[in-house]
């Protein structure tokens, strides 16, 4: 069910921007169980929240946090991760830059990284109410 999306991508999760390739999204469990449904393997580091996914067309993905699946496995995670967090997907299509600089202003409250701040520092370039497109997700160097 991949082919949701384009990759590579950008995904907010957690209030943190990561980019990923076909190959290391599925490491990390991540998948569309089907265009609504999303998983990912739980963080057991940080409680989970919305988020949402930008793929290399310029298609946004909002994802809502909807509870977790395999709740039976979470005694046994110290040895195996195996609980999914699991969101709720809305094929919503295109994203204006402002909507994701507020969300990236909400991230570097806490813990920015060097990724976040730089795909911050590259939207600040755009007008916020100019939707981001693959033309523009092309000149950021991924």
């Amino acid at each position: 069910m991949d082919s949701v999306i384009t990759f590579p991508v950008v995904c907010f999760l957690n209030e943190k921007i990561t980019v990923h390739t076909k190959s290391s999204f599925k490491a990390l469990g991540a998948r569309f169980l089907d265009e609504q449904t999303f998983v990912t393997l739980e963080n057991r580091r940080s409680k989970a929240k919305d988020g949402w996914i930008l793929d290399s067309s310029g298609k946004f993905v909002p994802l809502s946090y909807s509870g977790n699946l395999r709740e039976w496995a979470r005694p046994i995670s110290f040895l195996w991760n195996a609980v999914l967090t699991k969101y709720q997907a809305n094929m919503e299509g295109a994203v204006k830059v402002g909507f994701v600089l507020k969300d990236l202003d909400s991230m570097s409250k806490s813990s920015p990284g060097k990724l976040g701040m730089d795909f911050k520092r590259f939207l600040s370039k755009y007008e916020p109410d100019q939707y981001i497109t693959s033309d523009i997700l092309k000149e950021w160097p991924l």
